[in-house]
């Protein structure tokens, strides 16, 4: 049976973040930056080209997961995954 995946793809803004979660790697690293480019882009410039730094990790097989500086958690929980930093630009 193939081994199942849930992506959490996180993009640090100030003292906030954007997301996207899906199944798929490269889904949620898109979902991330279309999210990060309309809610961020209200607050700061942001333009077509700019470098962003997307952190990924797999949560799987965790329902609700929440980020802080520290790392990734599930309830109480500390998830002991590691994350993956993948650049990118703003499409």
């Amino acid at each position: 049976m193939a081994e199942k995946h849930d992506y959490l793809a996180v993009i640090l803004v100030g003292v906030g973040s954007t997301w996207g979660r899906s199944p798929d790697k490269e889904k949620a690293i898109k979902t991330a930056l279309r999210v990060y480019k309309q809610d961020a882009g209200s607050v700061f410039v942001i333009k077509k080209g700019d470098p962003v730094t997307v952190n990924v990790v797999d949560v799987a097989p965790h329902d609700e997961v929440w980020w802080d500086n520290r790392g990734v958690y599930a309830g109480d929980q500390k998830l002991d995954r590691e994350i993956e930093r993948v650049d990118r630009v703003v499409p």
